[in-house]
Protein backbone atom coordinates (compact mmCIF):
# COMPACT_ATOMS: atom_id res chain seq x y z
CA UNK A 1 0.00 0.00 0.00
CA UNK A 2 2.95 2.36 0.59
CA UNK A 3 3.88 2.16 -3.07
CA UNK A 4 0.28 3.00 -4.01
CA UNK A 5 0.32 6.06 -1.76
CA UNK A 6 3.70 7.15 -3.13
CA UNK A 7 2.46 6.96 -6.71
CA UNK A 8 -0.80 8.77 -5.95
CA UNK A 9 1.15 11.51 -4.17
CA UNK A 10 3.61 11.80 -7.07
CA UNK A 11 0.73 12.05 -9.55
CA UNK A 12 -0.95 14.78 -7.50
CA UNK A 13 2.31 16.72 -7.13
CA UNK A 14 3.01 16.45 -10.88
CA UNK A 15 -0.43 17.77 -11.78
CA UNK A 16 -0.23 20.63 -9.27
CA UNK A 17 3.35 21.55 -10.20
CA UNK A 18 2.57 21.54 -13.92
CA UNK A 19 -0.37 23.86 -13.36
CA UNK A 20 1.70 26.17 -11.16
CA UNK A 21 4.70 26.31 -13.51
CA UNK A 22 2.62 26.82 -16.64
CA UNK A 23 4.75 28.00 -19.55
CA UNK A 24 7.84 28.07 -17.38
CA UNK A 25 8.17 24.29 -17.39
CA UNK A 26 8.23 23.17 -21.07
CA UNK A 27 11.70 24.58 -21.67
CA UNK A 28 13.16 22.12 -19.13
CA UNK A 29 10.57 19.34 -19.26
CA UNK A 30 12.11 17.21 -21.99
CA UNK A 31 15.56 17.12 -20.42
CA UNK A 32 14.27 16.41 -16.91
CA UNK A 33 12.06 13.64 -18.30
CA UNK A 34 14.96 12.15 -20.28
CA UNK A 35 17.17 12.07 -17.18
CA UNK A 36 14.39 10.53 -15.07
CA UNK A 37 13.65 7.80 -17.61
CA UNK A 38 17.33 6.85 -17.94
CA UNK A 39 18.16 7.01 -14.22
CA UNK A 40 14.90 5.74 -12.70
CA UNK A 41 13.15 3.89 -15.52
CA UNK A 42 15.89 1.93 -17.26
CA UNK A 43 17.09 0.04 -14.14
CA UNK A 44 13.90 -2.04 -13.99
CA UNK A 45 14.69 -3.44 -17.43
CA UNK A 46 18.28 -4.02 -16.36
CA UNK A 47 16.94 -6.66 -13.98
CA UNK A 48 16.29 -8.79 -17.04
CA UNK A 49 19.63 -10.39 -16.24
CA UNK A 50 18.05 -12.07 -13.22
CA UNK A 51 15.03 -13.29 -15.15
CA UNK A 52 17.20 -14.52 -18.00
CA UNK A 53 19.46 -16.43 -15.64
CA UNK A 54 16.50 -18.30 -14.20
CA UNK A 55 14.11 -18.73 -17.13
CA UNK A 56 16.81 -19.44 -19.74
CA UNK A 57 19.14 -21.24 -17.32
CA UNK A 58 22.09 -19.02 -18.17
CA UNK A 59 25.19 -19.54 -16.08
CA UNK A 60 28.31 -19.89 -18.22
CA UNK A 61 30.12 -16.90 -19.81
CA UNK A 62 29.46 -18.30 -23.29
CA UNK A 63 25.72 -18.45 -22.67
CA UNK A 64 25.75 -14.92 -21.23
CA UNK A 65 27.56 -13.74 -24.33
CA UNK A 66 24.98 -15.43 -26.53
CA UNK A 67 22.09 -13.95 -24.53
CA UNK A 68 23.58 -10.44 -24.64
CA UNK A 69 24.16 -10.69 -28.38
CA UNK A 70 20.59 -11.83 -28.94
CA UNK A 71 19.15 -9.08 -26.73
CA UNK A 72 21.18 -6.41 -28.51
CA UNK A 73 20.27 -7.88 -31.92
CA UNK A 74 16.55 -7.66 -31.16
CA UNK A 75 16.94 -4.08 -29.94
CA UNK A 76 18.97 -3.17 -33.05
CA UNK A 77 16.33 -4.74 -35.27
CA UNK A 78 13.67 -2.56 -33.65
CA UNK A 79 15.74 0.55 -34.36
CA UNK A 80 16.28 -0.59 -37.95
CA UNK A 81 12.57 -1.17 -38.52
CA UNK A 82 11.83 2.24 -36.97
CA UNK A 83 14.16 3.89 -39.49
CA UNK A 84 12.34 2.18 -42.37
CA UNK A 85 8.74 2.46 -41.09
CA UNK A 86 8.65 5.07 -38.32
CA UNK A 87 4.89 5.64 -38.11
CA UNK A 88 4.06 1.94 -37.97
CA UNK A 89 6.83 1.43 -35.43
CA UNK A 90 5.55 4.21 -33.17
CA UNK A 91 2.00 2.87 -33.39
CA UNK A 92 3.24 -0.62 -32.52
CA UNK A 93 5.32 0.73 -29.63
CA UNK A 94 2.30 2.54 -28.19
CA UNK A 95 0.17 -0.61 -28.50
CA UNK A 96 2.65 -2.96 -26.84
CA UNK A 97 3.32 -0.39 -24.12
CA UNK A 98 -0.40 -0.29 -23.29
CA UNK A 99 -0.40 -4.08 -23.07
CA UNK A 100 2.74 -4.06 -20.92
CA UNK A 101 1.36 -1.39 -18.57
CA UNK A 102 -1.84 -3.39 -18.11
CA UNK A 103 0.01 -5.58 -15.63
CA UNK A 104 1.04 -2.76 -13.32
CA UNK A 105 -1.94 -2.53 -10.97
CA UNK A 106 -1.70 -3.95 -7.46
CA UNK A 107 -3.42 -7.28 -6.94
CA UNK A 108 -5.38 -9.05 -9.65
CA UNK A 109 -8.17 -6.70 -10.82
CA UNK A 110 -10.51 -7.69 -13.68
CA UNK A 111 -9.10 -7.95 -17.20
CA UNK A 112 -11.11 -5.02 -18.58
CA UNK A 113 -9.89 -2.68 -15.84
CA UNK A 114 -6.31 -3.80 -16.44
CA UNK A 115 -6.68 -3.16 -20.16
CA UNK A 116 -8.14 0.32 -19.70
CA UNK A 117 -5.52 1.17 -17.11
CA UNK A 118 -2.76 0.05 -19.47
CA UNK A 119 -4.18 2.32 -22.14
CA UNK A 120 -4.38 5.33 -19.80
CA UNK A 121 -0.78 6.60 -20.13
CA UNK A 122 -0.95 6.12 -23.91
CA UNK A 123 -4.45 7.27 -24.86
CA UNK A 124 -5.69 9.74 -22.24
CA UNK A 125 -3.06 12.49 -22.81
CA UNK A 126 -4.72 13.14 -26.17
CA UNK A 127 -7.93 14.22 -24.44
CA UNK A 128 -6.63 17.70 -23.55
CA UNK A 129 -3.19 17.71 -25.17
CA UNK A 130 -3.74 16.47 -28.71
CA UNK A 131 -1.79 19.32 -30.30
CA UNK A 132 1.18 18.87 -27.95
CA UNK A 133 1.10 15.12 -28.52
CA UNK A 134 1.15 15.60 -32.30
CA UNK A 135 4.14 17.91 -31.92
CA UNK A 136 6.02 15.33 -29.85
CA UNK A 137 5.15 12.53 -32.28
CA UNK A 138 6.34 14.81 -35.08
CA UNK A 139 9.87 14.62 -33.65
CA UNK A 140 9.74 10.83 -33.95
CA UNK A 141 7.87 10.19 -37.21
CA UNK A 142 6.81 12.15 -40.33
CA UNK A 143 4.29 14.91 -39.73
CA UNK A 144 1.38 13.16 -41.47
CA UNK A 145 1.87 10.05 -39.35
CA UNK A 146 2.18 12.11 -36.18
CA UNK A 147 -1.09 13.92 -36.89
CA UNK A 148 -2.88 10.66 -37.70
CA UNK A 149 -1.71 8.97 -34.50
CA UNK A 150 -2.61 11.96 -32.32
CA UNK A 151 -6.03 12.19 -33.97
CA UNK A 152 -6.68 8.49 -33.46
CA UNK A 153 -5.73 8.67 -29.80
CA UNK A 154 -7.92 11.75 -29.32
CA UNK A 155 -10.87 9.84 -30.77
CA UNK A 156 -10.25 6.89 -28.44
CA UNK A 157 -9.59 8.95 -25.31
CA UNK A 158 -13.22 9.83 -24.35
CA UNK A 159 -14.29 6.21 -24.79
CA UNK A 160 -11.37 4.91 -22.68
CA UNK A 161 -11.92 7.52 -19.96
CA UNK A 162 -15.66 6.86 -19.79
CA UNK A 163 -15.13 3.12 -19.51
CA UNK A 164 -12.48 3.59 -16.83
CA UNK A 165 -14.63 5.97 -14.78
CA UNK A 166 -17.62 3.59 -14.93
CA UNK A 167 -15.53 0.60 -13.85
CA UNK A 168 -13.79 2.47 -11.04
CA UNK A 169 -17.04 4.02 -9.77
CA UNK A 170 -18.71 0.61 -9.72
CA UNK A 171 -15.76 -0.99 -7.93
CA UNK A 172 -15.51 1.84 -5.38
CA UNK A 173 -19.26 1.72 -4.81
CA UNK A 174 -19.14 -1.98 -4.04
CA UNK A 175 -16.35 -1.46 -1.54
CA UNK A 176 -18.07 1.47 0.16
CA UNK A 177 -21.31 -0.48 0.60
CA UNK A 178 -19.46 -3.43 2.04
CA UNK A 179 -20.19 -5.79 -0.84
CA UNK A 180 -17.57 -8.14 -2.19
CA UNK A 181 -15.38 -6.64 -4.89
CA UNK A 182 -12.84 -8.22 -7.18
CA UNK A 183 -10.93 -4.92 -7.34
CA UNK A 184 -8.42 -4.19 -4.56
CA UNK A 185 -8.62 -0.71 -3.07
CA UNK A 186 -4.99 -0.09 -4.07
CA UNK A 187 -5.76 -0.92 -7.70
CA UNK A 188 -8.71 1.49 -7.71
CA UNK A 189 -6.52 4.29 -6.32
CA UNK A 190 -3.68 3.61 -8.75
CA UNK A 191 -5.92 3.48 -11.81
CA UNK A 192 -7.69 6.70 -10.80
CA UNK A 193 -4.39 8.50 -10.11
CA UNK A 194 -2.88 7.31 -13.40
CA UNK A 195 -5.93 8.51 -15.33
CA UNK A 196 -5.91 11.94 -13.64
CA UNK A 197 -2.17 12.25 -14.27
CA UNK A 198 -2.53 11.34 -17.95
CA UNK A 199 -5.40 13.76 -18.52
CA UNK A 200 -4.20 16.77 -16.55
CA UNK A 201 -0.39 16.80 -16.66
CA UNK A 202 1.63 17.55 -19.82
CA UNK A 203 2.19 14.32 -21.80
CA UNK A 204 5.93 13.99 -21.17
CA UNK A 205 5.61 14.71 -17.46
CA UNK A 206 2.69 12.30 -17.14
CA UNK A 207 4.62 9.55 -18.91
CA UNK A 208 7.77 10.01 -16.83
CA UNK A 209 5.93 9.98 -13.50
CA UNK A 210 3.91 6.90 -14.48
CA UNK A 211 6.85 5.05 -16.02
CA UNK A 212 9.30 5.74 -13.21
CA UNK A 213 7.14 5.82 -10.08
CA UNK A 214 4.57 3.11 -10.83
CA UNK A 215 5.70 0.87 -13.69
CA UNK A 216 9.44 0.71 -13.06
CA UNK A 217 9.27 0.72 -9.28
CA UNK A 218 6.61 -1.99 -9.19
CA UNK A 219 8.66 -4.19 -11.50
CA UNK A 220 11.64 -3.83 -9.17
CA UNK A 221 9.50 -4.74 -6.16
CA UNK A 222 8.01 -7.77 -7.89
CA UNK A 223 11.41 -8.93 -9.07
CA UNK A 224 12.67 -8.69 -5.50
CA UNK A 225 9.74 -10.81 -4.34
CA UNK A 226 10.25 -13.42 -7.07
CA UNK A 227 13.95 -13.81 -6.32
CA UNK A 228 13.70 -13.00 -2.60
CA UNK A 229 16.47 -10.43 -2.91
CA UNK A 230 16.98 -7.22 -0.90
CA UNK A 231 17.25 -3.82 -2.58
CA UNK A 232 21.06 -3.88 -2.38
CA UNK A 233 21.29 -7.09 -4.40
CA UNK A 234 18.79 -5.82 -6.96
CA UNK A 235 20.84 -2.64 -7.40
CA UNK A 236 24.00 -4.68 -7.85
CA UNK A 237 22.34 -6.87 -10.50
CA UNK A 238 21.01 -3.86 -12.40
CA UNK A 239 24.17 -1.74 -12.22
CA UNK A 240 26.13 -2.94 -15.24
CA UNK A 241 23.22 -3.04 -17.77
CA UNK A 242 22.06 0.37 -16.55
CA UNK A 243 25.52 1.88 -16.96
CA UNK A 244 25.83 0.35 -20.44
CA UNK A 245 22.49 1.84 -21.48
CA UNK A 246 23.37 5.24 -20.01
CA UNK A 247 26.69 5.17 -21.88
CA UNK A 248 24.96 4.35 -25.14
CA UNK A 249 22.61 7.35 -24.86
CA UNK A 250 25.20 10.09 -25.61
CA UNK A 251 26.61 8.00 -28.44
CA UNK A 252 23.17 7.76 -30.03
CA UNK A 253 22.67 11.49 -29.42
CA UNK A 254 25.89 12.25 -31.28
CA UNK A 255 24.93 10.00 -34.21
CA UNK A 256 21.75 12.03 -34.67
CA UNK A 257 23.75 15.23 -35.16
CA UNK A 258 21.98 17.67 -37.44
CA UNK A 259 18.54 17.43 -35.86
CA UNK A 260 17.44 19.99 -33.24
CA UNK A 261 18.52 19.18 -29.69
CA UNK A 262 14.99 18.57 -28.41
CA UNK A 263 14.20 16.23 -31.31
CA UNK A 264 17.46 14.32 -30.81
CA UNK A 265 16.77 13.97 -27.09
CA UNK A 266 13.24 12.70 -27.68
CA UNK A 267 14.45 10.23 -30.31
CA UNK A 268 17.18 8.84 -28.07
CA UNK A 269 14.73 8.36 -25.20
CA UNK A 270 11.72 6.93 -27.01
CA UNK A 271 13.29 5.03 -29.88
CA UNK A 272 15.72 3.69 -27.30
CA UNK A 273 12.83 2.68 -25.04
CA UNK A 274 11.09 0.97 -27.93
CA UNK A 275 14.27 -0.97 -28.74
CA UNK A 276 14.67 -2.13 -25.15
CA UNK A 277 10.99 -2.82 -24.56
CA UNK A 278 10.69 -5.60 -27.15
CA UNK A 279 13.36 -7.96 -25.73
CA UNK A 280 12.31 -6.96 -22.20
CA UNK A 281 8.73 -8.02 -22.89
CA UNK A 282 9.87 -11.26 -24.49
CA UNK A 283 11.37 -12.18 -21.12
CA UNK A 284 8.89 -10.63 -18.71
CA UNK A 285 5.44 -11.13 -20.23
CA UNK A 286 5.39 -14.93 -19.76
CA UNK A 287 6.19 -14.38 -16.07
CA UNK A 288 3.59 -11.62 -15.72
CA UNK A 289 0.90 -13.73 -17.36
CA UNK A 290 1.64 -16.47 -14.81
CA UNK A 291 0.90 -13.98 -12.06
CA UNK A 292 4.59 -13.37 -11.25
CA UNK A 293 4.99 -16.96 -10.17
CA UNK A 294 8.45 -18.20 -11.11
Amino acid sequence: MRHTLAFCAAALIAVAASAALGNGWPALELFVVAAAVILLGVPHGALDVLHAARSLRIASPSRWLLFTAGYVAVAAAVVGIWMVAPTVSLAAFLAISAFHFSGDLEGEPPVLLRALHGASPIVLPALLHQEELAKLFGMLVPEAGAEALATGLAAAAPVALTGLVVLLAAAAGRRLTGRASAVPAAAIAEAAAAAALAVLAPPLTAFAVYFCVLHSARHVVRTGEVFKLPARELARAAALPTLATAAAAPVAFHLLEGAPIDARTLQVVFIGLAALTVPHMMLIEPLRLRGWRA
